[in-house]
């Protein structure tokens, strides 16, 4: 969650009152439509980008985007390097600057949304806050957040807390069973949070929360506007080895998937830093007493591991649809 301080810094923002008739709204930020956040946005990213100008090594040390955001955003514009983009943030129009922070994400925050870290340093920068002082800004305010925590909080901090690896089948339906890196654990400000990683992407929660026998989490991709979430049935034994449920998210083609998944527990805690995804092919040759084998035959087992939806916007289209699914599943 953004911190008060921050919130109230942004609200209070000399820059935003000149740009923007807060007056048409009145002063409670959570009753702004999106069309407002839309306006407040462009005058944060026109700032933005006035402090980088002034600051370069917000972008030569990353502390804005990611260098995977680096690379989209020159292939996108053709540019070559970090010093071309500085030059095209020079002639972009104040009225149409680049986005580095959307209308729709401010939204959130002001309705409980969880920030990822870069942006909350694009509101930091916008606020002109020297980065030495980001640190105290993110945590101002949030001690408060401990002594809200639920009883379903209290018991997923007591019960699931741990170092897991979670195991699913490729997202594409070929034959080779995904084992990557995935961890619950207590954070000072967040209360709980869950990390984890697939091949070259890294995740943490926005949401979770325990209801009726089932832990749902929401998680943001770091590098990526996108986002996974998940829904596993927890039982009834208080320190389970072994969670399974469904992750939902999109696929390359951007169509809507869902995936079995199994999450197993760690005798032991892993660096989760150093920690990468493995692919495992279903014919590997593993030990028969393995966990990893024991998995494996579990999704080798099944022939629905994982159900995709391709796109359809009209009733007709559905029997054309039902035809594709047919022809696409595993035995079709």
């Amino acid at each position: 969650m953004l911190s008060e301080k921050i919130k109230n810094a942004i609200e209070e923002s000399e820059v935003i009152r000149q740009s923007v008739d807060l007056k048409r709204y009145g002063n409670d930020w959570t009753s702004f439509t999106r069309t407002t956040f839309n306006h407040i946005a462009r005058v944060i990213n026109a700032e933005v980008s006035r402090q980088i100008l002034k600051k370069p090594y917000l972008l030569q040390e990353f502390l804005l985007f990611g260098n995977d955001e680096l690379d989209s955003i020159l292939f996108t514009y053709k540019l070559e390097d970090i010093s071309e983009f500085k030059e095209y943030l020079k002639k972009r129009n104040p009225q149409r600057p680049h986005n580095w922070i959307s209308g729709k994400t401010l939204y959130s925050y002001w309705h409980g949304g969880n920030p990822k870290s870069r942006k909350i340093n694009v509101l930091l920068t916008f606020l002109q806050i020297e980065p030495q002082l980001w640190d105290k800004w993110k945590k101002a305010g949030l001690s408060t957040v401990k002594q809200q925590i639920s009883k379903d909080l209290q018991l997923l901090k007591q019960h699931y807390l741990g170092h897991y690896f979670r195991y699913y089948q490729k997202s594409d339906n070929s034959p080779v069973m995904l084992k990557t890196p995935f961890i619950i654990r207590e954070d000072p400000w967040d209360v709980v949070v869950v990390e984890m990683k697939t091949i070259g992407h890294q995740y943490r929660s926005s949401a979770i929360a325990l209801r009726d026998s089932a832990l749902y989490i929401d998680c943001e991709n770091l590098n990526w506007d996108d986002k996974e979430s998940f829904v596993f049935n927890i039982g009834f034994d208080p320190h389970p080895e072994v969670l399974v449920g469904v992750s939902n998210t999109l696929n390359r083609r951007r169509q809507t998937i869902a995936l079995k998944n199994v999450l197993v527990r760690q005798p032991k805690v892993y660096d989760f830093q150093a920690a990468q995804g493995l692919e495992i092919p279903f014919d590997a040759d593993l030990s028969i007493e393995s966990v990893d084998y024991q998995i494996l035959h579990y999704f080798k087992s099944n022939t629905h591991n994982l159900m995709m939806m391709p796109y359809c916007s009209h009733v007709e289209e559905l029997s054309q649809l039902g035809r594709y699914m047919a022809l696409t599943s595993p035995g079709g």
